[in-house]
């Protein structure tokens, strides 16, 4: 009988959990902007502490030319493992960081832009982010650092304009072009970004990389490298054998927790008001046997 009412306790939770990918993301009809002065306009879902700026659920963009405009320096955007999405693959960009400086983007699934992130500007952090299904995942003009990103099934993983970023610890797997530098016989100049992180800390993880690990170090023996329009060569001298492990933050909306708080003690004193019930009955049987 304990077993029933556990596994009716375990149901309970799964379905709570499951539920989780069955609400709809909140809708936005324009553009989010966090204002220079700190408010955000457009959304009830980014919560402002301070500097800090905290997702309290996914937001759907369905209009506008960005999702997120930021015209405010020094400050974190986290995400908290929610949504990010857009209109269209080739619609608008998700975060606008146009002349920012010293912004952190981070746990944020970013999907379905013309670019995920729009990134002519400096000093500032791309990390631990989900970014697919967009025409470019970044677009990248500037020296920032984009580390510890997932960055998949986009046309453009990365595209690098005039960019002297510092890219390493990013997993790349099935964009059609990974890494995309818009140089262009001359009248574009070649990008210069970092794509590693030097030895043994390592570069990315390309998913097309063919190379051999012959000493078992986890990083390739030769270069992975990227041809440009101008037949030159942008390198990670360091390409990573496996993924990198990125910690990812699971959407975990605060009414589940009230939910499992809710739903776990009535499951716990029903088991407990059966047990009892059937204790009594037990005894009640075994007397009768007794006299």
């Amino acid at each position: 009988m304990k077993k029933n009412y556990f596994f009716v306790f375990l149901f309970l939770l799964f379905s709570t959990l499951l539920s989780l990918k069955l609400v709809d993301p909140v809708l936005a009809e324009e553009t989010i902007y966090i204002k220079a002065d700190g408010y955000v306009e457009g959304t009830d879902k980014i919560q402002r502490n301070g500097d800090s700026y905290l997702f309290t659920g996914s937001i759907s963009i369905d209009s506008g030319i960005s999702g997120i405009e930021v015209e405010k320096d020094n400050i974190v955007i986290d995400g908290a493992g929610f949504t990010l999405e857009g209109p269209g693959y080739s619609v608008g960009y998700g975060i606008y960081l146009r002349d920012r400086v010293n912004v952190t983007v981070k746990n944020l699934e970013i999907m379905k832009f013309e670019f995920g992130v729009f990134l002519p500007s400096k000093n500032n952090s791309i990390i631990n982010n989900f970014i697919s299904d967009n025409f470019g995942g970044i677009w990248a003009c500037g020296r920032n650092n984009i580390t510890e990103n997932i960055i998949t099934n986009n046309q453009h993983g990365i595209e690098a304009v005039v960019s002297y970023d510092t890219i390493y610890h990013n997993n790349f797997i099935n964009n059609t072009r990974h890494y995309y530098d818009s140089a262009w016989h001359g009248f574009i100049p070649t990008s210069s970004c970092v794509l590693d992180n030097g030895y043994p800390s390592g570069g990315n993880y390309w998913d097309d990389y063919d190379g051999e690990d012959s000493d078992g170090d986890g990083i390739g023996d030769t270069p992975y490298l990227i041809i440009n329009f101008d037949m030159e060569f942008d390198r990670d001298n360091y390409p990573l054998m496996n993924p990198v492990e990125i910690d990812t933050i699971p959407e975990f909306p605060s009414w589940i927790v009230l939910s499992l708080l809710i739903i776990g003690p009535i499951v716990v004193l029903t088991c407990r008001k059966k047990l009892k019930e059937k204790l009594i009955s037990t005894n009640y049987h075994s007397i009768l046997l007794v006299n």
